[in-house]
């Protein structure tokens, strides 16, 4: 289907990639434009066609003819591309044989294949007939898209049109009303992207009118920006927008000194839909007036272009996804206006069901066809549009085409991904250039595969493969190698060295020893996910040096084997502006207390990456102190740090001027002992006063500090706005939290046994989870609060006390764990809003079943109520869906008087004295899945009349002679299934 749909319609990128390939050749040896006529034909062909691509592309869709010139053309470069493919890879084994410098042996061997492979005469010739027929199709060159058909998108929308936005919609309302999103005065600007026809104008013009939206914003504009950036002109419109009167002015600095003027007093709310623009001089011109407004302002892009957003951003862009299938038919099913007999036609359904998969989740899709079949119930109409080619439909009957196809032109990615596409699928091609074998069962990979010279792409990830063959090494053309998760991978191909056109390699969750040697060889890497750091003079760090267009992420492993700072230095971190996540990894020995610490800050230091980094991660640090760049207020993009298993380190680097950090993990350090002022500020004790420490930090983590004693939460006003704090494993932390933490959402402490401190107050917690023998007062319980969890005899007597007298009208989970005092628990004390239940190892627990509780879902009930032999809790929750029951050894007997019509499953286990669950069958008639295990003495036998067992499917049993006895009368609604864990039987229905 690609195939057909699309033509020839990526060639303009493979055009490319074959002249770059044939140039490659020819910049060898000035003397093959004079030597070698056919390859001066083949770049002439080249350059001829290129030019009219464009124009090619786009006219395939209304005239066949121009579709069968693209295919025949494609078909031509293939063949041409194998040719050069050949030559390139024999050239490329031969120079590894050559005297350096000595071109002419290079040239000798590209002669003499000329002359050994007629073949090529017929491939040039070929190429060349196509290329003339081009004259007698009207191409032009360098065509301008046609956008003519496109009307300006306006802000007004029927929501009760809309289908599957929900929670993209709800996502993006919680970034508009959010005002502490930037610092006061700066602007912040929210992309919405995603292909053409996604529903991106769509979910700006729900947003825009949502109520929340008109009460949290002064006043609000709409601009259609398109593909026509003027600075002036947008401008213009905007204020036209905000004013809802006319503009006279032209001149720009008229026009911004009014909209700066109309911006400077009032909260604004400004969506610039469709934008194309990625010029970042355009874009810092036309948002000088928005700059420096009231505080919470925003500005809300739709654009299809990922690189558009990135030079707008303040906040990631929001990536808008497919829609699926179902919402996908509602849409069309809406605008196709269906009777209500055509709705109830099933054939109908199922044609249109059909045809709305061909939209692949796309809403302008779905529309579009919905509106070509509109009111028409004719099931050879439906059929037809079905299995036709809808693509050769006129523009002014369906526009999704154009949609696509204008996304298709800008997008230059999106056509190297359907070459990719295409030429894995495409039986004509003769050679792979794609191979994936992505979680094959595959051990080992033959030497064969050094065959394959056209392959690009190579995906081994997931396997089981443990080495690579040395042919690999053969494959000079290939640009991606995937090894991702081949945890028994120990070693790469010695002659790594020579894929000399490789720019991706994925080798994490990887067992690699060391890097083969030569690595700095592959200048044309773009993205190297880890650096196995050798101990040989050709796989040490400096090899990295020479990869200066590493791109993303990189972990760096085994520093331990870099001896001194001065070989730090060599792999110039510091240069390569393309990577913006780092990991720098250190393995743990047990002679790592003897090395020198200030050799290893050295070398730590020498690793400095450039100041375009993002994210930062250091595992197994073996020096002290950091050095100073880590926390650096010039790091200014850094997001998220973690730092962990840095044993030796008794001080944490000065984190807290960083302006953009939101997430901080410290985990694994031993000689740690306070946490103080170096935190917030450097050792020089400047800071930028205006600002308080973390500013923008929202996930706080302390984890396996062990000899962590002290917090001094010095009043700086610091994390205005932490979100979430957990300290676990903190087992000598004593004294006070920091208390005033305004924005704290969720807080967790597990097994700091030495704590006892007050909780942090603050309005906006939902979460709180305190367990592990600590004395953490907890006081009021936070009114806001959606999950509990508490363990501890003190802790969880409080919980019950405060849950008792308060009004907790938004908990829906609680936990109680590990109490051995008597807890009386009123089932009406319980929150109304509650859906889930935990209690386990709180032996003299009970229930006083004192009324109903409608919300419980979910009950789990573990080594608890030891008082209890006659369970008849069941009864105060009517609404259960999901029990579990385990460990509870004195109960006999479940007892339910009342139905429990929702319960569907039921998971008792380690029960030994349970005798009768009988009273179940007939309360739970939508029982699906009983699990009984380790309860010898249950009797399943039903009492009364009727089928007690008709909706289970699963049932699960410890063996026994009296449960496999009492559960025969099932023998004929069940069979086995799986093949069950010794002593146990598990059977299901057929």
């Amino acid at each position: 289907m690609a195939e057909k749909l699309y033509g020839g319609a990526y060639l303009s990128p493979f055009v490319d990639a074959v002249l770059d390939n044939l140039t490659s050749i020819l910049e060898e040896d000035d003397s093959f434009l004079e030597s070698n006529n056919l390859l001066v034909r083949l770049q002439n062909c080249l350059y001829d066609v290129g030019p009219v691509l464009d124009d090619a592309e786009l006219k395939q869709f209304s005239d066949k003819k121009v579709k069968k010139w693209l295919v025949d053309l494609q078909d031509a470069l293939f063949m041409a591309d194998d040719l050069l493919d050949e030559l390139s890879t024999k050239a490329a084994i031969a120079a590894t044989q050559r005297d350096p410098g000595n071109s002419s042996s290079w040239s000798r061997l590209v002669d003499s294949y000329i002359e050994d492979n007629g073949h090529m005469e017929k491939v040039v010739g070929k190429l060349e007939s196509v290329v003339r027929r081009k004259r007698y199709l009207c191409l032009e060159k360098s065509a301008k898209v046609d956008m003519s058909w496109r009307i300006p998108s306006t802000s007004l929308v029927e929501p009760s049109e809309i289908c599957g936005r929900k929670e993209d919609k709800e996502a993006i309302l919680k970034l508009l009303l959010d005002d502490d999103d930037a610092a006061d005065g700066d602007l912040s600007v929210i992309p919405i992207v995603g292909m053409g026809g996604i529903g991106k104008t769509t979910l700006a013009q729900l947003l825009y009118h949502d109520d929340k939206v008109k009460d949290n914003f002064d006043f609000r504009g709409w601009v259609c920006v398109s593909e026509e950036f003027d600075v002036v002109k947008v401008t213009k419109t905007v204020i036209e927008a905000i004013t809802s009167s006319s503009c006279n002015l032209t001149d720009l600095n008229l026009l911004q000194l009014h909209l700066k003027e109309k911006l400077s007093r009032q909260k604004f709310f400004i969506v610039l839909d469709d934008v194309w623009n990625e010029n970042y001089d355009d874009w810092n011109s036309l948002l000088k007036p928005f700059q420096k407004g009231v505080k919470g302002s925003k500005i809300l892009i739709t654009t299809r272009n990922k690189n558009v957003a990135f030079v707008v951003q303040t906040v990631s862009p929001y990536e808008l996804s497919l829609l699926s299938d179902e919402d996908c038919w509602l849409v069309f099913s809406k605008h196709a206006r269906l009777s209500t007999v055509s709705v109830e036609n099933l054939t109908l359904e199922k044609i249109g069901r059909d045809i709305v998969k061909k939209c692949d989740g796309l809403p302008l899709a779905a529309q579009a066809l919905g509106g070509i079949l509109r009111g028409n119930s004719d099931i050879r109409d439906w059929n037809h549009l079905l299995k036709s080619e809808i693509w050769e439909l006129s523009n002014d009957r369906i526009n999704v085409v154009p949609a696509l196809r204008i996304s298709y032109y800008f997008l230059p990615q999106l056509r190297l991904i359907l070459k990719l596409v295409i030429c894995h699928i495409t039986p004509k091609l003769k050679y792979l250039r794609a191979l994936s074998f992505d979680r094959f069962p595959l051990e080992s990979v033959p030497d064969s595969i050094g065959e394959l010279i056209h392959l690009r792409y190579l995906d081994l990830s997931r396997t089981d493969i443990v080495t690579l063959p040395e042919s690999l090494s053969n494959l000079y053309n290939l640009q991606t190698l995937k090894l991702y998760w081949c945890t028994h991978l120990e070693m790469l191909p010695v002659g790594m060295k020579d894929l000399v056109n490789l720019r991706h390699l994925d080798i994490r969750v990887t067992q690699l020893r060391e890097m083969p040697k030569g690595m700095s060889k592959l200048k044309n890497l773009q993205f190297l996910s880890s650096y196995v750091v050798g101990k040989h003079e050709e796989n040490k760090m400096k090899e990295l040096g020479a990869l200066v267009d590493l791109q993303q992420s990189i972990s760096i492993d085994k520093l331990e084997n870099v001896v001194n700072s001065n070989e730090a230095s060599m792999a110039r971190m510091f240069d390569k502006d393309g990577i913006d996540s780092m990991m720098l990894s250190w393995s743990w020995n047990k002679d790592e207390n003897t090395v020198d610490s200030e050799m290893e800050r050295d070398i730590l230091d020498k690793l400095r990456p450039h100041t375009n980094l993002k994210e930062l991660q250091i595992r197994g640090y073996r020096g002290t102190r950091f050095p100073d760049w880590v926390g650096h207020s010039s790091y200014h993009n850094i997001t998220k740090i973690k730092l962990y298993a840095c044993r030796s380190c008794c001080m944490l680097p000065s984190l807290g001027q960083l302006p953009s950090l939101k997430i901080l993990l410290i985990s694994g350090y031993r000689s740690l002992g306070s946490v103080g002022a170096e935190l917030y500020f450097n050792q020089n004790g400047e800071s930028c006063l205006e600002t308080p420490p973390f500013p923008v930090l929202e996930t706080l983590n302390f984890e396996s500090l062990d000899g962590w004693k002290e917090w001094r939460s010095l009043e700086f006003n610091a994390f205005p706005r932490l979100r979430e704090l957990t300290i676990r494993r903190c087992p000598m932390l004593r004294g006070d939290l920091p208390n005033h933490l305004p924005s704290l959402q969720s807080l967790q402490i597990w097994n700091c046994e030495q704590l006892s401190c007050c909780v942090p107050r603050s309005p906006e917690m939902t979460s709180l989870c305190i367990e592990g023998g600590n004395e953490v007062r907890i006081g009021e319980l936070p009114p806001l609060l959606r999950e509990l969890s508490i363990a501890g005899n003190y802790h969880v007597e409080s919980a019950v006390q405060a849950i008792m007298h308060m009004q907790l009208s938004c908990l829906t989970s609680l936990y109680i764990a590990d109490c051995s005092s008597h807890i009386w628990f009123p089932v009406s004390a319980i929150p109304a809003s509650l859906q889930q239940l935990t209690i386990r190892r709180c032996r003299k627990l009970k229930f006083q079943m004192d009324g109903h509780h409608h919300s419980l879902q979910k009950l789990s009930i573990e080594k608890s109520c030891d008082s209890v032999t006659s369970f008849s809790l069941l009864d105060s929750f009517p609404n259960l869906v999901h029990v579990n029951i385990n460990g509870c050894g004195n109960m006999e007997c479940i007892v339910v008087s009342r139905s429990l019509p929702c319960l569907r499953s039921l998971r008792i286990i380690g029960c030994r004295s349970l005798k009768s669950v009988s009273t179940l069958w007939m309360a739970a008639p939508q029982l699906e899945l009983l699990t009984l295990l380790g309860c010898p003495e249950v009797d399943l036998s039903p009492t009364g009349d009727g089928d007690p067992h008709r909706s289970l499917r699963y049932l699960g049993l410890s063996y026994s002679e009296k449960l496999v006895s009492s559960a025969a009368f099932m023998n004929s609604q069940f069979h086995e299934c799986e093949e069950p864990p010794k002593g146990r039987l598990a059977a299901c229905l057929p």
